[in-house]
């Protein structure tokens, strides 16, 4: 449903984003393979192992936590861009994820974070603090390693985020449900 709902426009930037920054020597490497609408072999594995994942994630979370998870998880991924967008400076002088970096303020920060932390917070209570700490610290670091592989973020690392936000979340919830959280 997920994929139907964005065209899988997410999936392919992190099809792009693990062929881009494994593939090149240079950032400008980098960003043309990113750039490339063929997809090589290091993404095509990439997006099999994440679709795996998730599906395995989804058939592990009991049936009382699935709503919840499938309402939260592309909350939390979708803030996740946003944060990401603020953190870091737009690696191409233009492309589709030029038109969400230039309107970045702590405004906008503020309440999709408002947002999703509400939702968090009804959804899972207190544990979702701990869901939200693990994919901030994600957001965080991917930001430093986009910044030194290409100088930034496109909206390819933005798409390849917020899949690898969406992982992650789900795996927090796994974890936390497995822990006796809920």
């Amino acid at each position: 449903g997920w994929v139907l709902i964005t065209g899988a426009l997410h999936l392919d930037g992190f099809m792009d984003t693990i062929d881009g920054l494994s593939g090149g020597k240079t950032k400008e490497e980098r960003l043309k393979i990113m750039k490339d609408p063929s997809a090589g072999a290091k993404g095509i594995i990439g997006l099999l192992a994440l679709l795996g994942l998730k599906f395995l994630l989804l058939l592990e979370i009991e049936p009382s936590l699935k709503m919840g998870t499938l309402l939260l998880t592309p909350a939390v991924g979708r803030w996740s861009m946003v944060l990401a967008v603020y953190l870091a400076p737009y690696a191409r002088m233009e492309g589709l994820g030029k038109a969400f970096t230039t309107h970045k303020d702590r405004e906008t920060v503020f309440w999709t974070s408002l947002t999703a932390g509400i939702l968090g917070l009804v959804i899972f209570k207190s544990s979702f603090l701990y869901i939200i700490g693990v994919c901030l610290g994600i957001v965080y670091l991917s930001t430093l390693y986009f910044k030194s592989r290409i100088g930034g973020i496109t909206g390819d690392t933005l798409g390849a985020l917020n899949e690898i936000i969406e992982l992650t979340a789900l795996f927090s919830i796994c974890c936390l449900a497995k822990a006796g959280a809920f």
